[in-house]
């Protein structure tokens, strides 16, 4: 297991509006969803989020995220780029609840 180097934060908004605001930030906003618990949005840094995700291997890699002060483990499940640029625009992170493998 690999630790984060995605400190997120909680975001409360929604939408293309709150998800364009995080990116002029330098953020990429994301999902974290599945299991019992409400999907969550957040946005991780660009910066530490590039350097996962270009090692190539980000989509096999179990992550632990600290969302409002709790470890969540995950997995990148989707990346969607931006079709001009080729960088990050959002990501989608699946929970794995304890005990499952």
């Amino acid at each position: 297991m690999k630790w984060s180097p995605l400190p997120p934060k909680p975001r409360a908004e929604r939408g293309k509006g709150a998800a364009y605001r995080a990116r002029l930030q330098g953020r990429i906003p994301g999902i974290v969803y599945a299991g019992k618990v409400d999907p969550e949005t957040v946005p991780t840094r660009r910066a530490n989020f590039d350097k996962l995700y270009y090692t190539g291997a980000m989509l096999q890699t179990l992550v632990m995220l600290e969302v409002a002060g709790k470890k969540t483990r995950v997995i990148p499940r989707a990346v969607q780029v931006d079709p001009v640029t080729d960088r990050p625009i959002h990501v989608d992170f699946l929970r794995l609840e304890p005990g499952s493998a």
